[in-house]
């Protein structure tokens, strides 16, 4: 008895676990910005370390590279947290000046 209730905390637990996991890893689409696609827990972390071993543990060069793909606005996962690059100065003067009580964290 103690043994399935158990099981079955730990199996609601995981199913909790992916799902919500999976919600934060939308979260850049709501945003409507692009970006390479994550992997449900390690976020972007894998692709990032198979293009530092091509591109010589260089990671300036993979932000090259998505921005080359991607645009000057892109978004990428490190595990569940999201991380957005701007390279656009009217952007990034607008986030950082005018909308910064927006941007708390």
């Amino acid at each position: 008895m103690i043994v399935e209730l158990v099981l079955a905390v730990v199996i609601f637990g995981f199913v909790y676990f992916i799902r919500s996991r999976s919600e934060a890893l939308k979260q850049r689409d709501r945003m409507g910005i692009g970006g390479p696609r994550p992997m449900l827990i390690l976020g972007n972390m894998v692709e990032m370390g198979t293009m530092m071993a091509k591109n010589g543990q260089q990671l300036y060069r993979i932000f090259d590279e998505w921005k080359e793909k991607y645009g000057k606005l892109y978004g990428f996962y490190c595990g569940p947290r999201l991380f957005v690059v701007v390279e656009k100065l009217d952007m990034a003067r607008e986030i950082l000046i005018k909308k910064f009580d927006c941007f708390t964290d």
